[in-house]
């Protein structure tokens, strides 16, 4: 199944609004955007191809090679998401929850 509904769906990282924010944009498209904004900055915007297959959300990106991430629970507001990452030949087993909520406004886009 490509896409997850017909609407876009966007959830953020919880997190400490002094820290940096990290954001996920789910559209329909199959494209995912995921933004990390820092007071009001945004810092980073990278786009990702995404797909779900059962339980298993897997994301493509031109510059990376396809990674996998396997959702563990996945309800209305709150996804919580396994997955690992490779950094400097280690290897980062990391979960991550990530809530739906509304994209900031921000001030400069770099």
């Amino acid at each position: 199944m490509l896409g997850t509904a017909s609407d876009t769906m966007l959830y953020d990282y919880i997190n400490n609004p002094q820290e940096q924010q990290f954001y996920e944009v789910y559209t329909p498209d199959s494209v995912m955007t995921f933004y990390t904004i820092q007071n009001d900055t945004l810092m980073k915007k990278l786009r990702f191809r995404y797909a779900f297959h059962n339980d298993t959300l897997y994301m493509s990106h031109p510059n990376k090679p396809v990674q996998t991430v396997h959702v563990k629970n996945f309800t209305d507001s709150t996804v919580t998401i396994d997955y690992t990452r490779t950094y400097r030949d280690t290897l980062f087993y990391c979960t991550s929850t990530t809530r739906r909520s509304e994209l900031p406004k921000w001030k400069f886009e770099k």
